[in-house]
């Protein structure tokens, strides 16, 4: 049984209380739908065999999934017309598993977003909105990619931007030393740490304002033993 890591501080807790406090009814609601999907999705990951096939990715770090309440909720005074939530994890597969809806941009973007769509289907619609520049939200987001969901009756859209660790490998033909260590590490993270206060960044390099609404982690991982043989 691997352990997992699911508690937050007493300063993180207060600080989600209050964002959660600037939601109402419906808005509360449709983000614990969207947590309980990320939820599902990581007791799965974390109950399978990925996190010690995929080892050298974690190694020296963690594998984990947060949610973060962001934006004008958490900055600003006053009734805000929508929800803003960041979704970060650097989980990793061996081979990614298949998503199968090609006409569903926001179902075929990866498996996370595909469990997402489909747990909160009956209250909300999720469509994607691509990768967001570079000066969203004033900080350094490479990476990122924003989805919107919204109210099938009543409610607040949800802004959910969603960014996933990973290596950039090229484009086909390129070769490795072509591509270059900065380049190829630039969506790439090994902890929520590294991630928080080295690339969800202002320009000035301070960790933007979040407040963490949900998280779970391990570092409970190691190469397979079949792995291990010569």
């Amino acid at each position: 049984m691997r352990t997992i890591e699911n508690t937050l501080s007493s300063e993180e807790s207060s600080s989600r209380d209050v964002f959660f406090s600037r939601l109402d009814d419906e808005g509360k609601c449709h983000v614990q739908l969207v947590v309980r999907a990320i939820a599902q999705h990581a007791r799965s990951y974390f109950s399978s065999e990925q996190p010690d096939i995929c080892w050298s990715h974690f190694k020296g770090g963690e594998v984990f999934f947060a949610l973060y309440g962001i934006g004008g909720n958490l900055t600003k005074e006053g009734d805000r017309p929508d929800i803003d939530l960041l979704l970060a994890t650097n989980m990793r597969y061996n081979e990614s598993p298949p998503v199968g809806d090609e006409h569903d941009p926001a179902r075929n973007h990866d498996i996370l977003t595909k469990l997402i769509a489909d747990y909160t289907s009956k209250n909300l619609r999720m469509d994607i909105r691509g990768n967001l520049p570079d000066n969203y939200n004033l900080g350094s987001t490479n990476g990122k990619c924003l989805f919107e969901l919204h109210p099938r009756e009543t409610g607040k859209k949800i802004d959910l931007v969603y960014v996933r660790s990973m290596r950039n490998h090229g484009t086909s033909g390129d070769s490795m030393e072509d591509v270059g260590e900065e380049t190829r590490l630039k969506h790439f993270f090994q902890s929520e740490e590294e991630f928080c206060y080295c690339h969800d960044v202002d320009g000035q390099q301070q960790p933007l304002p979040r407040a963490v609404l949900w998280r779970s982690k391990t570092t409970d991982f190691a190469k397979p033993e079949r792995l291990l043989r010569p």
